[in-house]
């Protein structure tokens, strides 16, 4: 029997990947218009709503926002991986 302990652990390692997830793409679009793209933030007035894509900020000339690109690449590859080595160890009682 798989250890309980070990498979609570390897979901919440997976929940915290996913939670970075989102923060690094918040992250990228956050730096990005205050950098490099601050000329799209400025031409927003308060209460526009725009959907921004972290695509949309990909081969920045922001060396910052290019690292947490490499970041978000790698996050997303190690999420998969664990859930491919995985598959019945997670979620299996749900």
């Amino acid at each position: 029997m798989e250890n309980h302990n070990y498979k609570s652990n390897l979901e919440l390692v997976l929940k915290n990947l996913e939670k970075q997830h989102q923060e690094l793409i918040y992250g990228i679009i956050n730096l990005g218009l205050a950098g490099e793209f601050h000329e799209i933030d400025e031409a927003f007035e308060v209460g526009d709503t725009f959907e921004f894509s972290v695509e949309m900020f990909e081969n920045s000339n922001d060396i910052n926002v290019n690292l947490l690109f490499e970041l978000l690449e790698k996050n997303i590859e190690t999420y998969e991986k664990l859930m491919n080595l995985n598959p019945s160890k997670i979620y299996d009682d749900e």
